[in-house]
């Protein structure tokens, strides 16, 4: 079962980790852009680094999105390092969705 914590301001959430330790990943880390830089995404790494070791991993990947500065930065900050650049690809899903020719009717 994935992990999730919150990071808040007073009621706020302002940053989230999500972890998921059966494939050793760390699925999601965000912070607000006006609540960067204030030790908040190094707070919600070092609880998701707890959360693996508890469940007794040794090494964890994380997927940072090679559009968001931020993201390098404080991926360069915090001592990760690349071990595989990758391009993810994606789409809007249009509405309404078109008809797709089915194959099976030949």
């Amino acid at each position: 079962m994935n992990c999730l914590y919150f990071a808040k301001d007073g009621t706020k959430r302002v940053g989230a980790v999500v972890i998921n330790p059966y494939i050793n990943a760390i699925q999601y880390l965000c912070v607000l852009p006006e609540y960067r830089r204030n030790g908040i995404g190094k707070k919600l790494l070092e609880t998701a680094i707890q959360e693996l070791r508890k469940k007794r991993c040794d090494h964890f990947s994380v997927e940072i999105n090679s559009d968001l500065n931020d993201g390098y930065a404080f991926a360069k900050a915090t001592g990760l390092t690349i071990i595989k650049q990758q391009t993810v690809f994606g789409m809007k899903i249009p509405d309404p969705l078109p008809q797709l020719e089915n194959d099976d009717d030949e």
